[in-house]
């Protein structure tokens, strides 16, 4: 009613609106609108002992240093090992596993260079 009244945009009745998206769109949301808060599109990734270091692995890094099953589990419950300084990757447990696995491959669709 606010929208129909302001910008006279139709009512929806009530009725919801389902909009298709391709899974490379979805994990492209995902990784510029959530993702990219903390991770770098380039640079290091994990390496041996990287979060021992307090480096957070680059995007880029996440296909060739981690499995599609091994991100969606991090996304889901956050990181086990503390990085130096205290700080850990949180858990996002509104972000689905449908929703994870898109992100891992859309890097691997188009890597950041």
């Amino acid at each position: 009613q606010y929208l129909q009244q302001n910008v006279g945009a139709p009512e929806s009745q009530g009725r919801e609106i389902l909009v298709t998206q391709s899974v490379a769109r979805v994990g492209e949301h995902l990784v510029k609108g959530t993702c990219q808060i903390c991770h770098d599109a380039t640079g290091p990734g994990i390496g041996g002992m990287g979060m021992m270091r307090g480096i957070i692995p680059s995007l880029a890094s996440f296909p060739y240093e981690q499995s599609m099953q091994g991100l969606v589990w991090q996304v889901e419950l956050g990181s086990r090992r503390m990085m130096m300084g205290g700080q850990r990757m949180p858990a996002y447990p509104y972000i689905t596993n449908a929703e994870s696995a898109a992100s891992y491959l859309y890097l691997v669709q188009y890597p950041p260079y």
